[in-house]
């Protein structure tokens, strides 16, 4: 049995909660995979200031798996995305470390985590685009396993739909998403304007009871988590390229990808939605049936798979 350690670092907001981002997101669903894992026993390490138990993300967690005190000597394995690796000695690498790699921007040199590239470790990507970005830059294997998500969660619910509604995730474009929001509203749409992290399952429902959805994303993404989700929740979704996200978004098949930045250009993609239903019916279903491709179960699978030929296979019996 190999322990394996997840540390964690984070700084909270200013009304003393978790910052939140995909990446808890998927470094709890990473640690839930371990765990399931026959041959892991998996824990997790909160530095002091990380107020995990802020956040719905790590609800749930079996208290008898986290640790208070950071005593690396303990485990055989790490598990980090990046700012971890400041939590660990230098010579802690090599077949010892998993790093998580699902940020394209990650991979700029002028990025602060660039520098952990030069570090020995075992690569996860999550998409085949930062996979390429990433190889030339670092020792060890690289393994590329997209990223999945609850199907239980996000689902669709077909006929609860408000007619001409849209939601439109802007987090990462908030001046955008509210110049957005204003021109449907004056073309006579009843619009969601989410801007902050919401708990997933109300997040989930939102993405559910809208017909459109709108996902904007960063000027680059390593996969971009709320435009499959709402496929998923049988949203037509509208999402401009970010890179990592092409896995999933494919212009005129599974969504409609104007350019980034372009509120016209966006507000324009939802009239062509609601005018054009066969074609609306078209997108929301291919997206649908993409979303399915990616559930939890098959990333677990491919983690385990990961383990065992990677990591596993190495150690002496």
């Amino acid at each position: 049995m190999q322990r394996i350690l997840f540390p964690r670092d984070f700084k909270e907001t200013a009304d003393g909660k978790m910052r939140m981002s995909g990446d808890h997101v998927k470094v709890r669903d990473y640690f839930e995979h371990a765990l399931a894992h026959p041959d892991l026993a998996p824990y997790l390490y909160f530095t002091p200031r990380s107020a995990y138990e802020t956040s719905d993300v790590w609800d749930g967690l079996p208290p008898e798996r986290i640790v208070r005190e950071l005593d690396v000597a303990a485990y055989d394995l790490f598990f980090v995305t990046g700012k971890e690796w400041k939590l660990l000695p230098r010579d802690i690498e090599g077949s010892g470390i998993i790093q998580y790699v699902q940020s394209i921007r990650q991979c700029e040199p002028e990025h602060r985590l660039f520098r952990f590239f030069k570090r020995g470790a075992h690569r996860i990507c999550s998409s085949d685009e930062v996979a390429a970005m990433t190889a030339p830059l670092v020792k060890g294997d690289i393994a590329v396993i997209p990223n999945g998500i609850p199907l239980d969660i996000f689902r669709s619910i077909g006929e609860r739909r408000q007619p001409r509604s849209v939601v439109i995730w802007g987090r990462k474009s908030p001046e955008m998403a509210e110049g957005l929001r204003r021109a449907l509203v004056k073309r006579g749409f009843a619009v969601d304007l989410l801007i902050a992290f919401l708990p997933r399952l109300e997040f989930a429902a939102r993405l559910a009871r809208s017909d459109i959805a709108i996902t904007l994303p960063a000027r680059t993404e390593g996969f971009f988590l709320p435009a499959l989700e709402a496929m998923a929740c049988g949203a037509v979704v509208v999402c401009a390229d970010a890179i990592g996200n092409r896995g999933f978004c494919v212009e005129g098949e599974t969504c409609l990808m104007p350019p980034r930045g372009n509120i016209a250009a966006h507000a324009a993609a939802v009239e062509r939605i609601v005018e054009d239903s066969g074609f609306a019916e078209r997108l929301r279903t291919r997206g649908l049936a993409m979303a399915q491709q990616f559930s939890l179960d098959r990333e677990r699978a491919a983690f385990h798979r990961f383990v065992d030929e990677r990591i596993l296979a190495s150690i002496p019996a």
